[in-house]
């Protein structure tokens, strides 16, 4: 699924800027140190092969406009994880996707 949104990420740096990529790789970064920090937290394996919260972090960060801060980015894509998805216990487990 990761793949399917390369696309749009193209489209969006060249209709709007370099930011967009950005923007993709901070939020995606920042899910994954959520995931690994959550894993941490919890003293659990951490699932290198679980994509779905850098999967949800992309999807959120291209529906926000180019010029928006970063903080707010960060913010967002770790309440999302950490309420989403972590909150509800993890992997395939909570009951609505991010």
């Amino acid at each position: 699924m990761l793949m399917a949104t390369v696309p749009l990420i193209v489209c969006g740096t060249v209709l709007y800027s370099a930011r967009v990529l950005l923007l993709c790789a901070i939020a995606m970064l920042t899910a994954k140190a959520v995931d690994v920090a959550v894993s941490m937290a919890r003293r659990e394996a951490f699932d290198s092969a679980d994509h779905s919260s850098e999967l949800s972090a992309i999807i959120f960060c291209l529906m926000l406009p180019v010029n928006i801060p970063l903080y707010i980015v960060i913010v967002s894509v770790c309440m999302a994880v950490l309420v989403g998805k972590h909150f509800f216990g993890g992997k395939d487990v909570y009951p609505f996707n991010l």
